[in-house]
C-alpha cells in the first residue's frame, strides 16, 4: 500500500470555514487553549479532551453520534456547550490516554510564546502493505528557536504494551515502525508540515506565534525524531518508571515521565528528551 500522508487541504473548505457560524465558537475555544485544530487528510479536525470534537470538510461539519445524538446539523451552534459536556465525559469513560495528552492543548499551545509547543496530535498514516489499520503518534512537538519537530508516543503507567510481551514490549516495536517510516518519508514529513503551519496562519489569520515564510527553510527533526512520555502514576511506582529508562530494551528511546499530565508542557518535554 502506497504511504499516504497530506496536510494540504483545499482553499474552498478554508474559505468555508471561516464564513460558518460555529466557527466563532471554536475559535474562542481554540485560543483558550480548550480546543485543538489539528489539519487532517482533506479535512480540519477539531479535538477535546482527546477526542475528535467536529470535524470540517467539504460537506461541512459532523461530529460523533455520541456527542450529539438527539441534535441535528442545524442544532450545533445552540447545543454547543452540551455537546462538549457530553465529548468531555466520553473522554472520561472512553479515552484517558487521550485526555492526558490534551492538558497539552493549553499548556504549549500554539498561541503562545513559549519556545517550544504542541504543532499537532494523533498523526496518522496508513500502514505501509498492509489492508487495514493506521499507525498514529500521539504528539508532535514543534521548536521555534532551531525550527525543528519532534514526534512522541504516551503511554500511561498502565497500558500493558509498556511491559509485554516481556522479552520486546509492544510499545518499541511500535515506536519502531514510526522511526522506520519517519526516516524513510523524512522529506515529505518536512514539507507537509511547512504547507501545515502556513494553513494554521490563515486560518487564525497569523495569530499563532509560528512563521515560516521561505520554503527553503523547512522545519527539520531533532536527531531524536521519536520519544516516549510516561504519565499517570503515584510515588509507590516511581522504580517501575526507573526499571523503564535504565531497561537496556528502552536503550534507543528516550523517556520522559510525569506522574501528573496536568503538569505536561512541551519546553520540559523537549529539553529532557532532545539529542544536540
Amino acid at each position: 500500500m502506497a504511504w499516504v500522508f497530506t496536510k494540504k487541504i483545499n482553499e474552498k473548505i478554508i474559505d468555508n470555514l471561516l464564513k460558518e457560524k460555529l466557527w466563532e465558537k471554536l475559535l474562542i475555544d481554540c485560543e483558550k487553549g480548550e480546543i485543538f485544530l489539528a489539519i487532517r487528510w482533506f479535512e480540519i479536525t477539531f479535538y477535546y479532551k482527546g477526542r475528535g470534537f467536529f470535524h470540517y470538510n467539504k460537506k461541512g461539519f459532523k461530529t460523533d453520534k455520541e456527542y450529539y445524538k438527539n441534535f441535528s446539523k442545524e442544532e450545533y451552534y445552540d447545543q454547543y456547550e452540551q455537546i462538549k459536556k457530553n465529548c468531555e465525559n466520553y473522554a472520561i469513560k472512553n479515552g484517558k490516554e487521550g485526555l492526558g495528552v490534551s492538558y497539552l492543548y493549553k499548556n504549549s499551545t500554539y498561541f503562545s510564546n513559549d519556545p517550544v509547543v504542541l504543532l499537532d496530535i494523533e498523526v496518522g498514516f496508513k500502514k505501509e502493505n498492509k489492508k487495514r489499520n493506521r499507525n498514529k503518534i500521539d504528539i508532535l512537538l514543534y521548536n521555534k528557536n532551531v525550527n525543528q519537530l519532534m514526534f512522541i508516543e504516551a503511554k500511561r503507567l498502565d497500558d500493558e504494551r509498556l511491559r509485554k510481551p516481556e522479552n520486546k514490549p509492544e510499545v518499541i516495536t511500535q515506536i519502531n515502525e514510526y522511526k522506520y517510516l519517519i526516516e524513510k518519508h523524512l522529506e515529505e514529513l518536512k514539507s507537509e508540515y511547512y504547507h501545515y503551519i502556513k494553513i494554521l496562519n490563515k486560518l487564525f489569520e497569523n495569530k499563532i506565534n509560528i512563521s515560516i515564510t521561505d520554503e527553503n527553510n523547512k522545519p527539520s527533526f531533532n536527531k531524536n525524531k521519536i520519544s516516549l512520555i510516561i504519565f499517570e502514576y503515584n510515588k509507590e511506582q516511581i522504580k517501575e518508571i526507573n526499571s523503564f529508562k535504565n531497561s537496556n530494551l528502552f536503550d534507543d528511546i528516550p523517556i520522559y515521565s510525569i506522574d501528573d499530565p496536568k503538569l505536561l508542557n512541551a519546553v520540559n518535554i523537549w529539553n529532557e528528551v532532545k539529542y544536540e
